[in-house]
């Protein structure tokens, strides 16, 4: 199986590469990640605060059961798209600071302003 060139992939391909190495850890992760915005929407005295919350836990989950399925699309929705990152990262040890850098290389490439430290 190739690995991935972290000096020059984008977020797509460090996600990629978590499915196809550990797809069962990737949708752990991720159903994970779904469990905490949707326990968080439940703290937030803000009703538009927790629907949106509420949503990307929906939407989170909706990409766990298609991995489970055996579909590894990736969803283009830039919310859904940063926790999948952030849980195939973790998967593959990648060191915050080059998180950042392939994150911002994509915003460079995509023509959006880098978030920052």
């Amino acid at each position: 199986m190739p690995s991935v060139d972290y000096a020059t992939c984008g977020i797509n391909d460090v996600i990629a590469y978590s499915l196809q190495l550990h797809s069962r850890r990737f949708s752990d992760c991720l159903r994970a990640h779904a469990r905490v915005h949707a326990q968080f929407a439940d703290a937030y005295d803000n009703r538009e605060v927790a629907r949106s919350e509420l949503d990307l836990a929906d939407r989170l989950q909706s990409f766990v059961n298609a991995v489970d399925l055996g579909d590894y699309t990736i969803p283009h929705e830039l919310d859904v798209r940063h926790e999948a990152f952030s849980c195939a990262a973790q998967l593959q040890d990648l060191h915050p600071i080059m998180q950042q850098v392939i994150t911002e290389r994509e915003n460079a490439q995509n023509g959006r302003p880098s978030r920052g430290g």
